[in-house]
């Protein structure tokens, strides 16, 4: 790169709103644009290998968000789900062990029986928690990309933005 002082404002990448003066030798990131001097540069990264399109990408990648509500919810379910296939076994045997029952009494007692120890309102009322706050963030033109970042923003007391309040 060949410059007679040379000021580049790279605010679009780094958020960063003073302009850099740039040396020969020193790197022009793609998205940048001159705001004072003159000066010649050679593209070295261009398409994906660019420094713009490398930010992109990172901002593209999609992460599943770890959350405790729904880790607890699961071991639960988890701890249940054992649960089950002892008392199922011991209710087969008291249903067996019924005189004058016929099969498929047994099996609709036993299936009468199981059934409740399953909590699906555990998983209900959890999803339907998170949706009411995404309904109440969404009247708040903010956008949610995810039901359990609900729980994280609860637990947030200072929220810190760029200069631009993006």
């Amino acid at each position: 790169m060949g410059s007679d002082y040379l000021e580049i404002d790279e605010s679009l990448l780094t958020g960063e709103a003073d302009p850099l003066p740039k040396s020969p030798g020193d790197p022009v990131l793609s998205g940048s644009f001159v705001v004072s001097g003159t000066g010649t540069y050679r593209a070295e990264k261009v398409g994906a290998d660019a420094y713009a399109a490398q930010l992109t990408a990172q901002a593209a990648k999609f992460t599943l968000v770890s959350s405790e509500l729904r880790q607890g919810i699961n071991k639960i379910l988890k701890y249940v789900t054992w649960l089950l296939i002892p008392v199922g076994i011991l209710n087969i045997a008291v249903q067996f062990s019924q005189p004058d029952t016929t099969w498929q009494e047994a099996v609709l007692r036993m299936t009468a029986a199981l059934v409740p120890m399953v909590p699906e309102g555990l998983v209900l009322l959890t999803s339907m928690a998170f949706a009411i706050g995404v309904i109440r963030l969404g009247r708040r033109n903010a956008l949610v990309q995810e039901l359990p970042a609900i729980e994280g923003l609860a637990r947030v007391s200072v929220v810190c933005v760029d200069k631009t309040g993006r």
